[in-house]
């Protein structure tokens, strides 16, 4: 079912108690609730990308069929509720150009058949930690490495650049993305990346140029690139001189 364009999704849509599919495709959706969400949980896939959508309500983590949810390109949502955490069956969450999102629910790690995870344009994004627990996981686009991130003084809460020395089975394309405060450049070499065999195109992406060069250059030279790449492209890298390891 497609829904039309309005701020609301009307309910008399979505009485459909064995709906499958609700789809969005730029409707100007603002907010979506309770009584919508009680009358299609037998979704498995609800695309409300390009929208207005400034939160999602707790309510979504009734959708126990769900496999695919894709939120992308709703510029001011800031973050997702909790209750996501509850769709162990959802396989595919895009959260493309969410340009607001600053953080996903710690308990992603609950996500066991979580495969695809798309957030490329989420440059405020801070990961948790969990993510690297996910051994389903084949695809994550990018991950945004903060060194001043902090969550409740909880800076063990979230996800590093070391923690994908457990992620071997990422495939496809995959970007690193070093945020303003890179200082430990120990992570880099604890990434263990050339364990990646699945991976055939790699960015490696610099955001701010005013980094020291020598930090730049030893967290390039400990990212041992995985042997079977096809690309590698390197971003805003301010260093006049590569090191292989």
């Amino acid at each position: 079912m497609f829904a039309p364009n309005g701020p609301l999704i009307p309910s008399s849509l979505c009485n459909c108690k064995n709906l499958w599919t609700l789809a969005t495709f730029d409707s100007k959706i603002t907010s979506f609730g309770r009584e919508l969400i009680s009358q299609v949980k037998c979704l498995r896939m609800l695309n409300l990308s390009d929208n207005s959508l400034k939160e999602v309500p707790n309510e979504v983590g009734e959708l126990a069929h769900l496999r695919y949810l894709d939120l992308s390109d709703n510029h001011d949502l800031m973050k997702l509720p909790d209750t996501m955490c509850n769709l162990i069956n959802l396989q595919t969450l895009r959260l493309i150009g969410c340009w607001a999102l600053e953080i996903l629910p710690e308990g992603m790690r609950k996500l066991i058949n979580l495969q695809h995870l798309h957030v490329w344009g989420c440059l405020r994004l801070k990961l948790p930690k969990g993510i690297a627990r996910l051994t389903s996981l084949r695809m994550l686009d990018v991950v945004y490495i903060h060194g001043d991130d902090d969550v409740d003084n909880n800076k063990e809460a979230l996800f590093e650049l070391s923690d994908l020395r457990n992620m071997d089975q990422l495939r496809g394309s995959f970007c690193i993305w070093f945020g303003t405060d890179l200082k430990d450049v120990r992570q880099a070499d604890k990434a263990h990346l050339v364990n990646k065999n699945c991976l055939v195109d790699l960015l490696i992406f610099f955001y701010d140029t005013w980094q020291p060069e020598p930090i730049q250059e030893e967290t390039l030279n400990a990212l041992q690139p995985p042997p079977n790449l096809e690309s590698l492209s390197i971003g805003r890298y301010s260093s006049t001189r590569l090191q292989p390891h």
